[in-house]
């Protein structure tokens, strides 16, 4: 069993150690919850803030995202390459 391998401690426990199984069981609820909520949706979905609370988790991705545009770690690696091919003479 997967679970079972990413235990901190999978060395101590037992295959069928109740745990484990109550770990699967609750994996198993999400993701069927999950399904039932998301079924027969649309786009529209993700601005309505029910039970799964689309509206805050898309929120919260664009959000990261936003911030990640923000903080240029791209751009700022494209400028200081041109900045030192110019500056050694590459050009």
């Amino acid at each position: 069993m997967i679970l079972r391998r990413l235990h901190t401690n999978a060395g101590q426990l037992d295959v069928d150690e109740s745990e484990l199984s109550r770990e699967a069981a609750e994996i198993q609820y999400t993701v069927d919850e999950e399904r039932e909520a998301a079924s027969g949706s649309s786009w529209t979905t993700l601005f309505k803030n029910g039970k799964q609370k689309f509206r805050y988790r898309m929120l919260l991705s664009v959000g990261g995202q936003f911030m990640q545009q923000l903080s240029g770690g791209y751009n700022i690696r494209i400028s200081v390459s041109s900045v030192l091919t110019v500056v050694q003479g590459l050009t």
